[in-house]
């Protein structure tokens, strides 16, 4: 199996090029899980008085499902763009979408830049 932490600074945690943030972006690297659990983003998101929540990314059966449980009972809305999140399998995808709907709006990104236009 592959390692989910990799020590910071080395050639496996570097962003890769096609998703590098740009300088006006902040960046919260985190430690756990979930990203409401070793990050400063819960205060990032009250001090600009942010409610909604946007998540895509990987793993969607492991970090994904955290922060979308944690950010929902920390009284965020939050949103999962189902078609930007990724697992190891389309089984392992399927399920956990169907299992986390309680929790989260679902839409895909189609969807979400439809709603944003």
């Amino acid at each position: 199996g592959r390692c989910l932490f990799v020590p910071k600074g080395s050639v496996d945690a570097q962003v890769v090029d096609e998703i590098k943030p740009t300088e006006d972006e902040m960046v919260l690297p985190k430690t756990s899980c979930s990203v409401f659990q070793s990050t400063i983003l819960e205060n990032v998101l009250r001090s600009m008085e942010i409610k909604q929540v946007m998540v895509v990314g990987g793993l969607t059966d492991q970090c994904v499902e955290s922060a979308i449980r944690d950010g929902c009972d920390k009284g965020f809305l939050m949103t999962q763009v189902t078609d930007a999140c990724y697992t190891y399998g389309e089984e392992r995808q399927r399920s956990s979408v169907a299992q986390i709907k309680g929790f989260c709006r679902q839409c895909t990104t189609e969807q979400l830049i439809g709603e944003l236009e």
